[in-house]
């Protein structure tokens, strides 16, 4: 059926709406889709596993989907489509939530009812790229945007303390947030809701024992071969980024190390036969470094494109500042305090 709700965060996925629920159970589950991968109405959501028993609502990509669904664990299914979602409840269906999550190579946030033990699970990426937030009030709510909530009737006060521990300490501002009552999912953590409405979080990644791994475990080779393994580790990253069945978009090369690496590495010609025109985007207020963005596309033999932002452009902006700038100050808020459970 056709979302009813108010068009609250329209703008992340013009290209389809839809909402499923279960009244007997009092779940729903509502999906803005922005069609990346499979365009047609098999890559729509909320989505329903083959087998009934799961369904997500999800932002986000996995880049390494094709090959779970070429794993063993997946042999024999027949597939209705081509998305990446469909691969995620598959693998969901028949190997559990664990031995998905630690497979999952990706920026997404989801989430994932369980019709078997009525639990909801709120799942967010390894890094925290795509947010997802959570509200309990008489009812639990939860978003990729905090106004998803105002639109649902919701309101929310800052937290004055949040506010001071913010200013004083700002470097931990990844781990809280000011809006009270509300609550982030942090990075790499699952937030689960089971029947009676117990709540549980974890981690399901730790970046902090990935980082004492690597230490313990420090690269020994030589120059030689760290330039080979940063050059494969490159063309792994992006190769795996290129997957879309619509156009995709420019490279913004500023004449930087790291996008005239993206740009430049022995994977880079894959992406030039694919892109559209490579753009230069740079400032004109006394600063401009187009000279050597078009250095690099020249030394690479890409098609460069150029575009010039004036001062009139900035100007011509500032009378919607209000409304993107409020956006961006409620999510940097509730980014911010310690986590409240």
């Amino acid at each position: 059926m056709q979302a009813p709700w108010p068009k609250a965060i329209a703008y992340r996925g013009p290209d389809g709406a839809d909402v499923w629920s279960d009244a007997e159970r009092g779940i729903a589950l509502s999906h803005r889709r922005l069609a990346i991968v499979d365009l047609t109405p098999t890559g729509a959501q909320p989505m329903v596993s083959a087998d009934g028993r799961w369904v997500i609502s999800y932002n986000g990509e996995v880049y390494n989907a094709e090959a779970i669904a070429a794993s063993p664990a997946l042999a024999g299914l027949t597939w209705r489509g081509t998305s990446d979602t469909e691969v995620i409840l598959e693998s969901l269906a028949r190997r559990g939530l664990d031995p998905t999550l630690d497979d999952l190579n990706g920026m997404f946030a989801m989430a994932l009812w369980d019709r078997a033990t009525e639990t909801l699970h709120l799942v967010r990426d390894r890094l925290g790229i795509k947010p997802l937030f959570y509200a309990q009030k008489k009812r639990f709510y939860f978003a990729s945007e905090l106004k998803s909530f105002a639109a649902a009737g919701l309101t929310f006060d800052i937290d004055p303390a949040s506010v001071a521990s913010f200013y004083a300490s700002p470097m931990y501002r990844h781990r809280s947030q000011y809006i009270a009552t509300s609550t982030k999912v942090l990075p790499g953590e699952v937030v689960s809701i089971g029947p009676g409405g117990r709540k549980r979080r974890r981690k399901y990644w730790d970046l902090g024992a990935v980082a004492a791994a690597g230490l313990a475990n420090q690269f020994t080779g030589s120059d030689a071969d760290a330039e080979a393994s940063l050059s494969a580790l490159l063309a792994d990253a992006v190769s795996a980024q290129m997957s879309s069945d619509v156009p995709l978009r420019r490279i913004s090369v500023r004449g930087g190390i790291d996008s005239s690496t993206v740009d430049g590495f022995d994977g880079g010609s894959a992406a030039r036969a694919l892109c559209a025109p490579f753009r230069s985007v740079f400032p004109d207020f006394g600063y401009d470094r187009s000279i050597y963005a078009r250095a690099v596309a020249h030394h690479l033999g890409t098609m460069h494109e150029e575009l010039i932002v004036t001062a009139a452009d900035a100007l011509s902006v500032v009378p919607q500042l209000c409304r993107y700038l409020r956006r961006a100050v409620l999510q940097i808020l509730a980014d911010s305090h310690p986590r409240r459970f």
